[in-house]
């Protein structure tokens, strides 16, 4: 018996034209497959007639069709496609819906088209892009957006190079998405994406043949870029990138994303399955890739078919060229309501007539994409595409501007990271707070630290804690030893040259400190309270004041970004609020002396390690030291930025998120000649808090990594190691 192919098309329909499943079912039945369509809409025509009847398709209704078709056993499909769903309402269920096929049928193959937009134009309401983010992304095993719902999804602007690719790194890495093919990316001449795309030798050759070499169409002054990307399963390693670019065919037309998204479930599926879409030459290329190209070519045929077909029809139009010259097609529209109509008309899709190219039997004068080379890398280095901080990310700043509520992400010329832009600050409305979130996001789970600027601590508290710090450690070691640290319960106190080793294969690390924290009761919940030591005020006068108040300072920054992390988590932004009612923060005055002559390598200004809070807030001075360890396992400097606080990821979080938000392991070393002091705040919750991994961090390919356990005994146990050596 001849094998079938069944696909279940959730889209819009029209009486007239060719959009959503008018455009995707022929193709779809051409290449073999069985159609069920679910039509979202019910319309005359599409909305680019201006007036068009009918009704939509609500919640309700979908929920029944679902319903039904699971109850009869109608969803034993090889594919479902989705295209245009009205409302959040509507693609709540169709994720619902999804969700359970998905369960039923881990390998079903789900191609999404996110559509909301195009042109810088969104057409739907806004509460529908949290449902493609959240709910939808994750189940696709194919999505197929535009260029300007790529910027809708991930905030970021396609502008270039660096800039698609942290627009893929956020789709493959935050949301989960496995094969992401952006169908359109506008390129105009001269622009630096057009010189990045000629140097990387993406263009289709100097015309680009549609039907064989029958017919050939000329780059102009724009032209468009298709990209298709696909993640490992390994995600240490790198998404394969290919694109191509062929020659923009001018003009309005309707449905082509429907269309361009069935040929690529169609092609996907058949190079899945077979690998022989293309001739060997090209098969080298991902599976993605090869349907991508497919689907890229007749897509360009079927348009290049309609704009010959409109522009012959025009010819034999009886309207006065020259009497239209002075006004705007709107204009005219106005004046013959019927003109917009006619205009419409010529421009809906070819698609019967292109069946031939829809075939593509003769696949040899395809024109396959091209491996994007050097995509993940920069002049600096290779970009991270897991959590692990790279070179060229350690300046991402976020400034956190308190006067005028916005804030800006911004890089040096070396970071292409978070891309310069404007977003709302911390202090704004809820939007604007989300959009920090998103940055705070990006920077967690593929960076693990960022820089803060404007961020509201008072620089001469700054200064006045740091020459109190001074102050403390020129004392003579039998002073500072009055308040040794092994003296207290709770590791508050002082700590000596070489008294930590946070490296065991180490020696012990070149610094001495002074921790404080919370002044909180000791408890058999709490082992980590208790009272700070402080110098005699004799002894160094304003020495308590200063330091409290530095520390409250940035507490209370700290404060204001944990409802940050929370919704960088997409949970309510008052998830730590009853966490971390104490502030369970411990900060340290650090003196690094300088390492000169021959260096032992195994004595540091601080080993290799990770931090065993939520996250720390470090001030250090102008002196170089702390480094960072990068994807190849090299130590990068995080050169200090003036005026600005260090943020890293520590344990807390880690485990809070199934390592999702990365504690990445760091380290200082001074070779500077000089002295260096530094003041890191380690935030964590409350010490009787439980940490256990977010539900929402667990799935079935990523199982809880930690047991359970309580802040504060967690803190403690990493704490007794650290210290154990000099005991």
């Amino acid at each position: 018996m001849e094998p079938t192919k069944r696909v279940l098309s959730v889209q819009s329909h029209v009486v007239h034209g060719y959009v959503g499943n008018k455009a995707a079912t022929f193709p779809l039945q051409l290449l073999g497959w069985d159609v069920d369509a679910i039509n979202t809409v019910q319309f005359s025509n599409h909305a680019g007639y201006r007036s068009h009847g009918g009704s939509k398709t609500d919640k309700g209704q979908l929920i029944d069709i679902f319903t039904i078709l699971e109850k009869n056993e109608f969803t034993q499909i090889d594919a479902l496609i989705s295209g245009y769903v009205p409302g959040a309402d509507g693609l709540t269920a169709l994720a619902d819906f999804a969700a359970r096929l998905k369960a039923k049928n881990p390998c079903l193959l789900f191609v999404l088209d996110p559509v909301m937009g195009d042109d810088g134009k969104m057409y739907v309401a806004n509460d529908v892009l949290p449902v493609y983010r959240d709910r939808l992304l994750p189940l696709a095993t194919v999505i197929t957006p535009n260029w300007f719902e790529v910027e809708l999804m991930t905030q970021i602007q396609l502008t270039s190079q660096d800039s698609i690719r942290l627009a893929l790194r956020s789709l493959h890495f935050n949301h989960g998405v496995r094969n992401v093919v952006v169908t359109s990316v506008i390129v105009r001449e001269g622009s630096k994406l057009s010189d990045e795309v000629t140097a990387a030798g993406l263009r289709a050759g100097s015309s680009y043949s549609i039907n064989g070499n029958s017919d050939t169409i000329n780059f102009e002054d724009e032209y468009i870029l298709c990209i298709a990307s696909s993640a490992h399963e390994d995600p240490s390693m790198a998404p394969d990138v290919y694109a191509l670019a062929a020659p923009r065919i001018k003009g309005y037309f309707s449905g082509v994303g429907d269309l361009f998204s069935a040929l690529v479930l169609a092609h996907f599926h058949e190079v899945q399955h077979s690998n022989t879409l293309l001739p060997a030459t090209t098969r080298s290329i991902s599976p993605l890739a090869q349907a991508a190209s497919c689907a890229f070519y007749t897509t360009h045929a079927v348009l290049r078919r309609t704009q010959k077909h409109a522009l012959a029809l025009a010819a034999q139009s009886s309207e006065d060229p020259s009497s239209s010259n002075a006004y705007t097609d709107d204009e005219l529209d106005a004046r013959e309501p019927l003109r917009r109509v006619r205009r419409m008309r010529t421009r809906e899709l070819r698609i019967i007539q292109s069946r031939n190219d829809i075939i593509a039997t003769d696949k040899g004068s395809i024109e396959a994409m091209r491996a994007w080379k050097g995509f993940w890398v920069d002049a600096n280095g290779e970009l991270p595409h897991t959590h692990v901080i790279d070179n060229i990310n350690l300046t991402s700043t976020i400034t956190l501007d308190h006067a005028n509520s916005r804030s800006t992400i911004t890089s040096n010329p070396n970071n292409s990271l978070l891309t310069a832009s404007d977003i709302s600050g911390l202090s704004g409305d809820a939007d604007n707070r989300a959009q920090v979130a998103n940055a705070i996001r990006e920077a967690c789970i593929h960076v693990g630290f960022f820089y803060v600027k404007n961020h509201g601590v008072d620089e001469i508290v700054i200064r006045s804690a740091v020459e109190a710090a001074r102050k403390f450690f020129d004392l003579s070691l039998e002073e500072k030893m009055k308040l040794d640290v092994h003296k207290s319960p709770n590791f508050k106190g002082y700590t000596p040259l070489l008294g930590e080793n946070t490296n065991p294969e180490n020696r012990g690390d070149l610094h001495e400190g002074f921790d404080i924290g919370p002044e909180i009761a000791v408890s058999s919940n709490s082992s980590m309270g208790g009272s700070n030591v402080w110098p005699p005020q004799a002894v160094i006068p304003g020495f308590q004041e200063a330091v409290l108040k530095y520390y409250q300072e940035v507490i209370a920054l700290g404060l204001k970004l944990f409802p940050a992390f929370a919704l960088a988590l997409n949970l309510p932004e008052d998830f730590f609020a009853n966490k971390v009612q104490t502030a369970a923060a411990i900060m340290r005055l650090l003196h690094y002396p300088p390492q000169t002559g021959v260096v032992d390598d195994r004595i540091q200004g601080i080993g290799a390690h990770t931090d065993y809070e939520c996250f720390t807030i470090l001030w250090q001075d102008n002196i170089p030291a702390l480094q960072v360890l990068n994807t190849s396992g090299q130590w990068i400097d995080a050169k200090p930025m003036p005026g600005t606080f260090v943020i890293n990821i520590a344990d807390q979080l880690s485990r809070w998120t199934n390592d999702i938000f990365k504690s990445t392991v760091h380290r200082a070393i001074n070779r500077s000649g000089v002295r260096r002091y530094s003041i890191p705040l380690f935030f964590g919750t409350d010490y009787d808090v439980k940490l256990e991994v977010l539900p929402s961090c667990i799935s079935e390919t990523r199982p809880a990594r930690y047991e359970p356990i309580l802040a504060g005994e967690y803190v403690k146990s990493r704490l007794e190691e650290t210290y154990a050596h000099s005991k």
